[in-house]
């Protein structure tokens, strides 16, 4: 390993957590994140070992784990809904957005607070 491979591991780290807020984000990390790593596993595999060019030291293990890492990006990428399921209970429909309704007994919509709480 070389401290220039770690910094990009602990690059695609940052970036993950900085995107994956949103559900678009986290599908166009896992796309770009894989075709990133499975370039990587590509160039891992054509540059001699022992060559200048060989930025990123890598070898025949660390080049399949790109392949397979990032193969498994994209096709996770593909799978994830455009957007977010919510999944509750027993096949409960999921709570209403928006502002609260008054129901009965509930002190005008806000579960029985009032206002001073």
């Amino acid at each position: 390993m070389s401290l220039l491979h770690n910094a990009v591991h602990l690059g695609f780290g940052v970036v993950g957590l900085s995107i994956a807020r949103t559900v678009a984000g986290a599908r166009g990390y896992l796309l770009g994140g894989g075709a990133v790593a499975i370039v990587l596993g590509a160039y891992g595999s054509l540059v001699d070992y022992g060559s200048v060019a060989n930025l990123l030291p890598a070898n025949t293990a660390g080049n399949w784990l790109h392949f397979v890492l990032g193969a498994v990006m994209v096709v996770s990428g593909l799978v994830v809904p455009g957007r977010a399921h919510v999944v509750t209970r027993a096949g409960t429909p999921p709570a209403r957005r928006g502002p609260p309704v008054a129901c009965r007994g509930e002190g005008g919509g806000r579960g029985g607070r009032t206002g001073s709480d």
